[in-house]
């Protein structure tokens, strides 16, 4: 993706350029955004992201977004643009660690405090559902095949409070 902006680059009109800085400066933080709202931060108009995104060669913004979103996140894409056809082991080697380097610290960046703490608390909530499920797997192994007992999972923790992240509610398991 950066490779594809620097190649058009210095085709661009001022207010794409512009928007060309942005969406460099601010990274993972550009794909959660409308199109509306992507206008009002860069300080360009609608139709200019419309014809920034037809200049790297997508149908439209939702194109852009999804292609950024995956050489943000998946970091494979964005790295095959680095390696050439002659690099050797070390160099590719040192190509993927240096853009999976880059990937992650652009996720830093675009992450805020109250995301990551959501974050440990899914996990929180997901280990304890884990632990659950293989009690329940191990509970209904004892029991034989041809039992018609009924069973059913053990009542859910009622949520404490809601997600300052999201409006989701939380559960405070591990915290």
């Amino acid at each position: 993706m950066r490779d594809r902006i620097l190649a058009v680059y210095d085709t661009l009109r001022p207010s794409e350029r512009r928007l060309a800085d942005y969406v460099a400066r601010h990274g993972a933080s550009v794909i959660r955004l409308s199109m509306p709202e992507l206008a009002e931060r860069a300080g360009v108009s609608q139709p200019t992201i419309a014809r920034f995104c037809a200049a790297l060669g997508y149908d439209g913004f939702r194109e852009f977004k999804l292609q950024f979103a995956q050489n943000v996140g998946g970091g494979t894409p964005f790295v095959h643009q680095d390696v050439k056809p002659n690099d050797g082991p070390a160099d590719i080697a040192g190509k993927v660690f240096d853009r999976t380097i880059a990937t992650l610290m652009s996720v830093r960046n675009a992450l805020s405090a109250d995301q990551i703490e959501h974050g440990i608390r899914l996990l929180a909530s997901a280990r304890a559902s884990s632990s659950t499920a293989a009690a329940i797997r191990a509970s209904s192994r004892s029991t034989s095949s041809t039992s018609s007992s009924a069973w059913a999972f053990p009542p859910r923790p009622i949520p404490t409070r809601t997600c300052s992240a999201c409006p989701q509610p939380c559960w405070d398991r591990a915290m």
